[in-house]
């Protein structure tokens, strides 16, 4: 017999080769290297686009669920919360975040509040150290106990600055017209229960490319009706201070942003 039946399978493979072997696991090494680093140096970007739509989404749902809290209040006493209580020499003990607590599924901690006694006495520490979730938007870094969504209030806003108070009926340019809430960047949130104005005005009408937001490119804010709207910076500075006031029968150009 001339044929070696085993001649195929003592002649050594080039996968065989430890020299080949080698080679492979080195490429295989700087090529899952490659992929780890890439995976490395987009990772953030992702988590910051990525997460954003996510983080937007809750921001609107916090703010309906403010506008709802608010709405509620109306049809317990007929008025919408003042801007803030005051006590009998007229100090400011309280925001109108404070009053509406009991609907936003908060009773206990409105329970433990002395309104009698200002936001920052020491018998009302365990709600002053509290976190209320629906007052701050997620895409905003605060510090424990403070929130960016501040009222619309002034002289002929949602939210009077005196600390009256209005009615659904006394929102004459129409509740879909006018600004209740809108967040702000991080640099300008207060204490939820600080009484002080919310200077959401000022920094609405100030609104611009070169703004800090808590969103990319503009701020969400919800309207008397409950309905959440995005401002894009580039928002016509007409446009927001018509959705600011309301009673003015100011009217809002159809066009708010610039072509």
């Amino acid at each position: 017999m001339t044929e070696n039946p085993y001649e195929e399978s003592l002649t050594p493979r080039a996968d065989d080769d430890p020299h080949a072997r080698a080679d492979g696991c080195v490429a295989w090494i700087v090529g899952t290297a490659v992929i780890v680093l890439v995976a490395a140096l987009l990772l953030p970007a992702f988590n910051r686009g990525g997460a954003e739509p996510a983080r937007r989404t809750q921001c609107k749902s916090n703010l309906k669920e403010i506008a709802l809290a608010v709405h509620n209040y109306h049809d317990v006493y007929g008025h919408f919360p003042p801007a803030y209580t005051v006590d009998s020499k007229g100090n400011r003990l309280h925001s109108w975040r404070t009053l509406i607590l009991p609907y936003l599924e908060a009773e206990h901690i409105y329970e433990s509040i002395d309104l009698g006694k200002p936001w920052n006495h020491p018998d009302n520490a365990v709600a002053r150290n509290s976190d209320i979730h629906v007052f701050s938007c997620p895409s905003s870094d605060l510090k424990k106990g403070f929130t960016n969504y501040l009222g619309l209030v002034g002289q002929r806003a949602f939210f009077p600055a005196d600390g009256t108070t209005r009615r659904f009926r006394d929102i004459t340019d129409g509740s879909s017209n006018t600004l209740m809430v809108t967040e702000v960047p991080p640099s300008a949130a207060i204490h939820w229960m600080n009484p002080a104005d919310d200077a959401a005005i000022e920094l609405l009408l100030a609104l611009s490319e070169d703004s800090e937001t808590p969103h990319i490119d503009g701020v969400q804010a919800v309207l008397g009706d409950g309905s959440v709207r995005f401002f894009a910076t580039n928002i016509r500075r007409d446009a927001l201070q018509a959705m600011i006031t309301a009673d003015a029968d100011d009217v809002i150009p159809s066009d708010i942003y610039p072509n």
